[in-house]
């Protein structure tokens, strides 16, 4: 979660001292480098933590021998096709920028895997120092590097930058030396392993990425001027936020629900009582923060970046809202993987995934780009209603466990949707603030109104901590 900071800091610093188009140029050079890596991503860090044979120094060697080969492919690929992807997002300028941009992949390849082994004995520490000291680094210079250069090729140094500490100190921390193998047993292994998950891949590029393609690609793809890429960094600048609010909280829910479903997945009566709990939590939390994102959300977002990203604010309340629904799909599929079911996040990023198209469709008939905001809302109440008939069907969840509580979330965001419509909330961040306390206040009292059970499980849960402060005060 430090990393994530770190890298969520470093892009602030970089949108508030170059222009929101330079920033959005930035934003194609990762969409660049995460389609090529998600499209030929085996996860063979992951199978080294999670094969019997993970531990076998020739194991690993066939490991980083793969990863290098990736690496140099995707290299290769940005080099001989910088030319025309530039010309596809219409940044013919920027080619030198794209074949520059190889050298991500092809350093990224070269990192040591004796991080992915230590995790076999919970030993975290190898992968944590790497990942928070390389974005360390990266955050150390993004006002330096953005205030001298003062424009996209900022972020493009500081990328390059990252990789290469992340690279140099995974060597650092590795125990074992480092080399190249070759055993065909454990690559059929590997590939047979990561095969399936390249699917998946092609489906998280699309919901994570897929809206931002079309906005940058949109000129060349329908022959005509559609969006700027100033519009693309104002967009960027809004899903980055939403996005680093919500996998944090994410972050935190996962670790905790999952657990505490798996211990009960033999117990029906149990294990379910604990899937309602984990539900109406999720809900709970979405709510008020759905709120605060459609209510408050743009003006936190000129607070963060400045205000050039103004004519953001409007982005922020839908995809804020968006994210803010996505954390009842987190509690949803959590429950499925609790019971070993992985087929159905998968499924769901097929529906999630349906958003592209629909942002496709607006693009090519020129709608406003809030409307490619929206389109994400969309896919992301297919995604929940297919999770849902999934654990009904599969695992039966009965799904009134889930109507009750997303009633009630969705009718705060839609009070806070009508609320901000008026425009009152947009005339001072004050006010816009206080209108979303009072109304997260009434939707989380109307929470535990209606949910007996919920509101039991929280008196439970806040006893024991009442019962040490009275001391304390008296």
């Amino acid at each position: 979660m430090t990393d994530r900071a770190l890298q969520f800091l470093r892009n602030i610093i970089v949108a508030r001292l170059v222009s929101p188009e330079d920033f959005g140029i930035a934003a194609l050079f990762v969409m660049t480098v995460s389609f090529l890596e998600m499209f030929s991503n085996l996860a063979v860090d992951t199978f080294l933590v999670q094969s019997p044979h993970g531990d076998k120094p020739r194991f690993q060697q066939t490991s980083q021998l793969m990863m290098a080969v990736r690496g140099s492919l995707i290299a290769l690929i940005l080099l001989l096709f910088a030319g025309p992807v530039a010309r596809l997002f219409d940044i013919p300028a920027a080619t030198w920028a794209f074949r520059l941009l190889a050298v991500v992949p092809l350093i990224r390849g070269l990192a040591h895997q004796d991080m992915s082994r230590a995790q076999r004995q919970l030993n975290f520490k190898p992968v944590l120092i790497t990942d928070v000291s390389s974005q360390f680094i990266s955050a150390l210079l993004a006002w330096p590097l953005a205030a001298w250069l003062g424009d996209y090729s900022a972020i493009l140094y500081l990328i390059i930058v990252q990789t290469l500490s992340r690279t140099v100190i995974s060597h650092f921390m590795a125990e074992r030396s480092y080399t190249w193998g070759w055993e065909p047993i454990h690559a059929r292994a590997m590939i047979s392993f990561g095969w399936p998950l390249l699917i998946n891949g092609i489906l998280l590029f699309l919901i994570m990425q897929g809206d931002r393609f079309v906005i940058g690609a949109a000129d060349n793809l329908f022959a005509r001027e559609t969006y700027s890429k100033a519009q693309l960094g104002f967009y960027s600048a809004a899903f980055v936020l939403a996005a680093a609010i919500t996998e944090g909280i994410s972050s935190v829910i996962s670790p905790v629900i999952l657990p505490l479903l798996a211990r009960a997945q033999d117990v029906q009566e149990q294990f379910q009582k604990r899937c309602r709990f984990c539900i109406h939590t999720a809900a709970f939390i979405l709510s008020p923060l759905g709120i605060i994102f459609i209510l408050v959300g743009g003006w936190f977002l000129v607070l963060v970046y400045g205000n050039k990203y103004l004519a953001a604010a409007p982005l922020m309340a839908w995809l804020g809202a968006t994210q803010s629904i996505h954390l009842f799909r987190v509690a949803s599929t959590t429950i499925a993987l609790s019971k070993g079911d992985s087929l159905n996040p998968t499924v769901c990023n097929i529906f999630r995934g349906l958003s592209f198209v629909l942002a496709f469709i607006f693009a090519a008939r020129g709608a406003d780009i809030v409307w490619i905001a929206a389109s994400g809302l969309l896919g992301e109440l297919l995604a929940i209603g297919a999770s849902i008939g999934m654990l009904r069907y599969r695992l039966a969840i009965p799904i009134q466990y889930f109507l009750k509580p997303l009633i009630l979330s969705l009718s705060g965001l839609i009070l806070a949707t009508l609320f901000w419509n008026t425009g009152l909330s947009q005339a001072s961040p004050v006010f816009a603030f206080l209108a979303a306390v009072a109304l997260s206040i009434v939707v989380a009292s109307l929470f535990l109104l209606f949910s007996t059970e919920f509101r039991k499980e929280i008196l439970i849960m806040i006893k024991p901590l009442l019962a040490r402060i009275k001391p304390e005060i008296n």
